[in-house]
């Protein structure tokens, strides 16, 4: 974010000192820099709570968005740790169902964050916790994908475990988001809620092809799916890991010969 403006940083520097008067008398709380951030954008993405009272209480809009379409919600939902400008903000009747120009709420954001504070607010405000953004993924595809585990649970409770079977554009379900980024305490969670095991995706790939592929080991023994499952190119996901494996050892078998070669080249050398 741009915070060379000014008039945000002024803005921020009074609210935050004695004259916090003079600031609602004299600055325009909802002036834009060049990327479209107000003031409150600012000070919510950074947790300053005072100066977004204060903000708020001078008839900041709440409901402005930036040049990428995110709200000031939107921001301090994807800060990282406990951010109170999140419940702030809501108090204040942000609407957490808008959208940036991903198609993006903010509990997509906080998700992909592990931002649990975040999220857990956000769902105590009615937040739609299936929207799809423009890929088609919900924030528990992007939760899974992220590996954090302690907001999979918080949306599957939300959810009451639905959304385990959302395909987004890639066909893809939280279980194969998780699989193939390797993060097995999430794919348990997902298996546990009752996730499809043998769900296939646009390339007709299973959770395990896509664990195998990754070479992730915990998770290819986790996935107890249907070993003789193919792919779109006749793979099984057994083949697809020995694929993996060879290459590895292909891979370290020629970085060895070459490291070799070097050392006998140098010694000749000298």
């Amino acid at each position: 974010m741009n915070h060379e403006n000014n008039i945000h940083a002024i803005s921020i520097n009074l609210c935050t000192s004695e004259h916090r008067v003079i600031f609602v008398l004299f600055l325009q709380v909802n002036a834009v820099d060049q990327d479209g951030l107000t003031p409150l954008h600012i000070a919510s993405q950074q947790g300053h709570a005072e100066t977004v009272i204060q903000l708020l209480q001078g008839g900041a809009d709440p409901g402005a968005q930036d040049r990428l379409g995110r709200t000031a919600l939107h921001w301090a939902a994807s800060a990282q740790g406990q951010n109170p400008a999140v419940d702030l903000l809501l108090s204040a009747r942000a609407n957490p169902n808008t959208t940036d120009r991903e198609k993006k709420t903010a509990l997509h954001l906080a998700a992909t964050q592990g931002n649990t504070h975040a999220v857990t607010s956000l769902l105590s405000h009615k937040v739609k916790g299936g929207t799809k953004d423009m890929d088609g993924s919900t924030p528990l595809h992007h939760a899974a994908a992220c590996g954090h585990a302690a907001v999979v649970t918080a949306l599957l409770h939300s959810l009451k475990n639905k959304g385990l079977e959302v395909r987004n554009v890639w066909r893809k379900t939280p279980l194969h988001a998780a699989a193939e980024r390797g993060h097995d305490s999430v794919v348990e969670l997902l298996l546990d809620a009752g996730a499809n095991i043998n769900a296939k995706d646009n390339s007709k790939d299973t959770p395990l092809h896509c664990a195998a592929r990754g070479g992730h080991h915990e998770v290819v023994r986790r996935l107890r799916a249907n070993l003789q499952a193919t792919n779109n190119v006749g793979k099984t996901p057994l083949q697809s890991y020995c694929v993996v494996w060879l290459t590895c050892q292909l891979s370290a078998r020629m970085r060895k010969i070459y490291t070799t070669k070097q050392d006998v080249i140098f010694i000749a050398v000298s």
